[in-house]
């Protein structure tokens, strides 16, 4: 590719999604769109337009090194070095795992709390759901954690490239303090069992937060048992834990999108 002086972004186009569909990518076309419009630095719907534009020799070496790379089954958001959650453009890198679409059903749950309610986000990772709840209800006191260092790092480092006031904390568990609503992103896998099917993209993603345990709800009960009686907790599982989950809670109700499998469940800590 290096050797190439130069080619049509239609036909790189073409060979990387042959090259992605090969390698088993879900969505080979739209994976090599995003990485092309990111290489030239335009947005997907730009690069439509520019589709007879040559690439110059260090792009191509670029999208060389990218297209391997997304290959390998590496996420796209992570060596493009951003993604989207909700309205918001974060950064994201390997200190942290690709936050999901669904998650912002736990910003839903924030959304309809009083002004000026409390909101702790435990798990943040990167800190998209706790950015995302101060960036569309700026009266919200909102704050976030994680055991993983370099993930606070990360989130400290979004919030004050999008200006927003989101204190965040490494910890263990809730850190102390009173709160109007606690959301939990926390892991929830099993290697031993299928009830959350593992991808390639997972092997590129930090263990510590996805792995849950024996029967992947070790972590979040071991995080239930330490948190106060009567807090209200919105908590992500997967769609086979969710009677599991609602017997460690008091008064609990699924959350979220009314059709398919429960994957967010509300309720109190027990007394």
């Amino acid at each position: 590719m290096s050797g190439t002086s130069h080619a049509a972004v239609d036909a790189e186009l073409s060979r990387a999604i042959d090259k992605l569909a090969a390698a088993g990518c879900p969505d080979p076309r739209s994976d090599a769109e995003q990485l092309i419009a990111a290489a030239l630095r335009l947005d997907r719907g730009e690069r439509q337009e520019h589709g007879r534009n040559d690439l110059t020799p260090p792009v191509l070496d670029l999208l060389s090194g990218w297209f391997d790379r997304r290959a390998a089954r590496e996420p796209v958001e992570y060596i493009v070095r951003r993604c989207q959650f909700r309205d918001l453009h974060l950064r994201i890198d390997h200190r942290a795992r690709v936050p999901r679409t669904e998650s912002g059903t736990l910003v839903e749950a924030a959304l309809t709390l009083p002004e000026g309610a409390r909101v702790h986000d435990v798990g943040t990772g990167c800190g998209a759901i706790a950015l995302a709840t101060k960036a569309e209800r700026p009266d919200l006191v909102v704050t976030g954690s994680d055991i993983a260092p370099d993930a606070i790092g990360l989130a400290r480092e979004n919030a004050v490239r999008l200006h927003l006031d989101v204190r965040f904390a490494v910890a263990s568990g809730l850190p102390d303090g009173t709160y109007d609503l606690v959301v939990a992103n926390l892991p929830y896998q099993d290697s031993h069992t299928s009830a959350v099917p593992s991808v390639p993209e997972d092997d590129h993603q930090p263990s510590v937060s996805q792995l849950g345990g024996c029967d992947g709800l070790e972590v979040i009960r071991d995080f239930l048992v330490k948190v106060s009686p009567g807090v209200m907790v919105a908590l992500k599982h997967a769609p086979s834990q969710a009677e599991a989950i609602s017997a460690l809670l008091r008064d609990p109700r699924p959350i979220g999108p009314s059709s398919g499998p429960a994957r967010f469940t509300l309720g109190q800590t027990p007394e």
